[in-house]
């Protein structure tokens, strides 16, 4: 039976491909980051962490010298443009001046400014 999951996004999303890593209960995975807003980010692989998971991340993304480090929880996981093990992470723990960051890149890979 297929299920469709409901579009709850509220903060516009770029795509981007940066390294990721996610800590979990169930494990420990080095992935893809492949789009991103201000309030979470599709990763290409999870593990073994189920919806309703809370994980550890770090995103290596470009334009910063260091990770952002954060909190997160897995809200869908699933097939997506053919990804089968991937999932949605919305943040649940983040640095204001992390999230105000991340807005801010997006808003400007939207503008499609330098």
């Amino acid at each position: 039976m297929s299920r469709e999951i409901k579009d709850q996004r509220n903060c516009p999303r770029v795509r981007i491909k940066c390294g990721a890593t996610v800590r979990g209960e169930h494990s420990w995975v080095m992935s893809i980051c492949e789009n991103i807003s201000e309030n979470g980010f599709f990763i290409r692989e999870l593990g073994n962490e189920g919806v309703g998971s809370l994980i550890k991340l770090e995103l290596e993304l470009p334009d910063r010298d260091l990770p952002l480090v954060a909190e997160g929880r897995v809200v869908w996981r699933g097939k997506y443009n053919g990804i089968r093990n991937g999932g949605g992470i919305a943040f649940t723990r983040i640095l204001k001046d992390d999230r105000k960051w991340l807005a801010e890149f997006v808003s400007k890979e939207l503008s499609g400014k330098d």
